[in-house]
């Protein structure tokens, strides 16, 4: 019986029952496709193996994904049970009229979450549809140009969330239902506006109100009268846009700390010197950063007697003092495989029986090992200027490794120590982790010795295969002219000294791309986040414009008695406007403390410009909305009493 008045009843109310389904629908289908898409970038969890950008990189753009899910399941929920709420308070009278007749608590409690229940099943199911059939095409028009990119159909979130959103139903309109089930006929049919509320204005209030004009009076007694759904509407814009603002903010956050990370650990204007084989292998080590699919060449003997430069060095270094470059960044490369070493931590142990703590030293830490590339570098003179964790300069036999080596094989890699075997004098050599760097270089599978430290440990005394040079000063002070003729005539210098087995590569290209990989990503997320805007703010309209329609037979009475129009469209726009802006203002300063306290730390943030704009930006919709709600409220009489239509 619960389920057959529950459907005539929606069948009663068909405009509003449309209003709904659209709102929830919208709703659904963003949050189940925001999911699958989620799923399919592969950006939920962090991989046991990273194939594309380097471990922090990866793992910045996970948490975000992340908190943007949680997010948006908390959006979706609030405005789930706001949308609920607004058809139990027009069925508010209904409910006290059956209560009156009689009618039994259990099956009045019945009737009306059934008829939830009902919409929400038929609106959870178009959205699947809908998020399903977005997913798909999504997937045809992406995955030919960004393979990584895949199919995944995973419906258990769907079935999760469609359980969690029942028993959400059942809590919180069910109470609400409750809640006025035990209310007095005559409560149920109260309105908003009670009586004496003048006492309760201050008198300082009270003067300048009267100072101002009608549409403005009107506006703030009716937001001191209507004080609960002040605080609804309040709630509901203060919350989304705390979600749509902390959504934004960190995402400027990921992509100006993002590129921050990557220009530091790169520099955008790089020539590279050195044998032609190896110039290769090192120029792939930066292209893999965005192509997974790129390995380096670990079988060439990197180390061989001819492929020292040593001897160029003097009129390397005398060359480009011609053009104001004083420095050569002069490096060892090879490529060798690794292995992680133990580490010793002290932990605290709480016995189960006593309860007493007691501390002991702990092994950490297996043997996983991996073929990386080694370079020996001068840490004063290097070309780049890494982020790092730990004391990149405060050791000589310590190492600095990349941070997806760090992530994938080590455990607490600070103290932990690096080994690796060198052939030629049969030994096998342990260095001390003391810095874990962020880097580009073969997506952070990397590590970093002093040049003196691993010419030792090679026996190769005085050797170096590698320079780099930096030229960003000559790209600033010269023209386009300048730097060509640099590169050809160095490039021919080169030749001329080393043969045709050496060269150079300028980098400038790779690490430009690389500096702007986080493109894709950030367009993306960019994307989804304006659907969930969008998706908010058409919510808001809608809760905005039932709301105002509740209150048309108070706009009626104030008509009657000779109130204008244009007083009372003026006046529901300032009472909305009002909110709208205080709404705004206080969800930036939510959101900002939100990105303040959880995201990184050690963060670059943005111009102070950028959000300041976005609610900016934010304000003039709402209020354009706020404006059309106002307007689109036309007042008019009707069989002899007076009505207002939408």
């Amino acid at each position: 019986m619960s389920y057959n008045f529950a459907l005539k009843d929606l069948m009663r109310h068909p405009k509003q029952t449309r209003a709904y389904m659209r709102n929830t629908i919208s709703i659904l289908t963003f949050f189940l496709t925001f999911w699958n898409l989620m799923r399919g970038f592969g950006y939920l969890l962090m991989p046991s193996s990273i194939q594309q950008y380097n471990f922090t990189i990866y793992e910045i753009i996970t948490q975000f994904y992340f908190f943007l899910f949680i997010l948006t399941s908390i959006l979706a929920g609030l405005l789930l049970i706001l949308n609920n709420h607004a058809i139990i308070q027009d069925r508010k009278r209904d409910i006290g009229i059956m209560k009156s007749i009689g009618t039994y608590p259990s099956h009045l409690y019945s009737f009306y979450l059934s008829e939830l229940f009902i919409l929400f099943v038929i609106c959870f199911l178009v959205a699947w549809f809908f998020a399903f059939m977005l997913y798909l095409v999504l997937y045809l028009l992406v995955h030919p140009f960004y393979p990584i990119f895949s199919w995944v159909s995973d419906p258990s979130v769907a079935f999760i969330s469609f359980f969690g959103l029942i028993v959400a139903i059942f809590i919180f309109n069910g109470w609400e239902i409750r809640k006025i089930g035990r209310s007095t006929y005559a409560e149920t049919k109260s309105g908003v506006i009670k009586a004496g509320i003048l006492g309760k204005l201050s008198a300082k209030l009270r003067s300048w109100l009267s100072n101002r004009s009608a549409a403005v009076n009107l506006a703030f007694r009716n937001i001191l009268r209507k004080k609960h759904k002040v605080q609804q509407t309040l709630a509901i814009v203060v919350i989304a846009n705390i979600v749509i603002f902390s959504s934004f903010f960190g995402l400027l956050i990921i992509n100006s700390t993002g590129r921050s990370y990557i220009s530091q650990a790169q520099s955008d204007y790089v020539i590279a010197i050195g044998n032609n084989a190896l110039l290769e292998t090192y120029t792939q080590g930066y292209a893999s950063f965005t192509n997974s699919n790129i390995e380096l060449n670990s079988e060439i003997d990197y180390l061989q007697s001819m492929n020292n430069l040593t001897r160029f060095y003097a009129n390397l270094s005398e060359y480009l003092k011609n053009y104001g470059i004083n420095a050569v960044d002069k490096r060892l490369f090879t490529i060798k495989n690794i292995t992680e070493d133990p580490g010793v931590v002290l932990q605290n142990f709480v016995d189960p029986t006593t309860g007493l703590e007691s501390q002991e030293y702990v092994l950490i830490g297996g043997n996983k090992s991996r073929t990386i590339p080694i370079q020996g570098v001068n840490f004063g003179e290097t070309v780049q200027n890494w982020y790092y964790e730990g004391a990149m300069l405060n050791f000589e036999y310590g190492v600095a490794i990349g941070d997806t080596l760090a992530g994938e094989v080590y455990t607490n890699p600070l103290v932990q120590w690096f080994l690796y075997s060198n052939s030629a004098t049969n030994r096998t050599y342990r260095h001390k982790v003391n810095a874990i760097v962020f880097d580009t270089f073969n997506r952070g599978n990397s590590a970093y010795l002093y040049l003196n430290t691993l010419q030792e440990t090679l026996g190769k005394p005085n050797y170096t295969n590698l320079f780099l040079v930096d030229y960003t000063s000559l790209v600033i002070n010269s023209g386009e002219d300048a730097v060509n003729s640099f590169i050809f005539e160095l490039e021919d210098l080169i030749h001329t000294q080393l043969g045709e087995q050496f060269g150079l590569v300028d980098l400038s290209p790779i690490l430009k791309h690389n500096l702007n990989s986080l493109q894709p990503v950030i367009i993306t997320l960019l994307l989804l986040i304006l659907m969930m805007s969008m998706v908010v703010i058409y919510n808001i309209f809608n809760f905005e414009k039932g709301r105002v329609h509740e209150d048309k037979k108070d706009y009626a009475i104030l008509l009657a008695i000779g109130a204008k129009q244009k007083t009372l469209q003026n006046s529901i726009f300032l009472e909305l406007g009002y909110l709208a802006i205080l709404g705004v203002v206080l969800g930036f300063i939510g959101a900002m403390f939100f990105n303040i306290v959880f995201l990184l730390e050690e963060s670059t943030r943005p111009s102070i410009w950028i959000p300041i704009s976005a609610v900016g930006a934010q304000i003039i919709i709402l209020l354009g909305l706020m404006a059309g709600i106002s307007r689109f409220f036309q007042f008019k009489e009707q069989n002899d009493y007076l009505a207002i239509t939408v």
